[in-house]
C-alpha cells in the first residue's frame, strides 16, 4: 500500500440493514476476521479476506463495485476500511457497523453450515503464551518484536522484545535475523498475524505469532516488563 496522503476521505460507514440492501443490489460483501470465527458462522454470501492477510488481497478487490467489510463487531473492519481508502486508494469502500453481532442482533441471516478451509492454511506458527514463555525462558526463542505503537509497548511487553511497530517494519525488518525463529507480539494478535505474513512474504522461514496477543499473556498471568 502507498504511504498515507495529506488528504485524508472520509471512511464510509453504514448499519446492517442498508449493508443488506446494497448487498441485494450487488455489492461485495467481504469478512474480515480470522478463519476460526468465519467458520463458527457467517453472513450467507460473505467472501472471506481476513484483515491480518489484507496485503495479500487488497489489489484483488473491484474497483468497481461497491465493497462492504464487516468483522465481530465494526472495530477491525473499521481498520480494514481505513487502511484500504487512506493507503490503497478505494473510494467505493464502506464499514458496516456493528458487525456480525449487531447483524444478528437486527434479526438477519447468518449461515452456521460446514464452510471448505483447506485454502485457508497460516504461513506461519501461532504460539500459546506458556509455550512462548517457556521457549523464551529456556534461550530457544531469542528474537521477539512487539509491533504496537511505543505508548502501548511501554505499557508492559514480554521481556527482551524490540518495539517495532507494524508501520516500521516493512523499514526494519533488516534488523531481524531472517533463519532464526522471531515471535511476534501485539494487543490481541491480529496485527502481529499482519507482521508475521509480512515477514514470511520476504523471506523469513520461522516466524511465529503469540497467541491472542499481551492480551492473553496477562490472561495467564506470565511477567511483562513496563519502560
Amino acid at each position: 500500500m502507498s504511504d498515507r496522503r495529506m488528504y485524508q476521505p472520509e471512511i464510509r460507514h453504514v448499519p446492517p440493514t442498508e449493508a443488506q440492501r446494497m448487498v441485494e443490489a450487488g455489492a461485495l460483501l467481504i469478512d474480515v476476521r480470522e478463519l476460526d470465527e468465519f467458520q463458527q458462522v457467517r453472513i450467507p454470501g460473505a467472501q472471506f479476506m481476513p484483515l491480518s492477510d489484507i496485503n495479500s488481497w487488497y489489489a484483488d478487490l473491484p474497483t468497481d463495485r461497491t465493497v462492504i467489510l464487516y468483522c465481530q463487531t465494526g472495530s477491525r473492519s473499521a481498520q480494514a476500511t481505513g487502511a484500504l481508502t487512506y493507503q490503497a486508494d478505494f473510494t467505493n469502500v464502506t464499514n458496516m457497523d456493528g458487525g456480525i453481532v449487531e447483524w444478528y442482533e437486527m434479526g438477519l441471516p447468518v449461515s452456521t453450515a460446514p464452510v471448505e478451509t483447506s485454502g485457508y492454511g497460516l504461513p506461519f506458527a501461532e504460539m500459546e503464551p506458556d509455550l512462548a514463555a517457556k521457549e523464551i525462558e529456556n534461550g530457544e526463542l531469542r528474537w521477539i518484536v512487539d509491533v504496537r505503537p511505543e505508548p502501548q509497548y511501554m505499557t508492559g511487553h514480554v521481556a527482551g522484545a524490540a518495539n517495532i511497530p507494524l508501520e516500521q517494519l516493512p523499514m526494519r525488518y533488516h534488523e531481524l535475523p531472517r533463519a532464526e525463529p522471531v515471535l511476534i507480539t501485539c494487543d490481541r494478535g491480529e496485527v502481529s498475524d499482519m507482521a508475521a505474513r509480512l515477514l514470511v512474504d520476504i523471506g523469513f522461514s520461522d516466524v511465529r505469532t503469540l497467541h491472542g496477543g499481551i492480551e492473553a499473556w496477562r490472561y495467564h498471568d506470565l511477567p511483562l516488563t513496563v519502560t
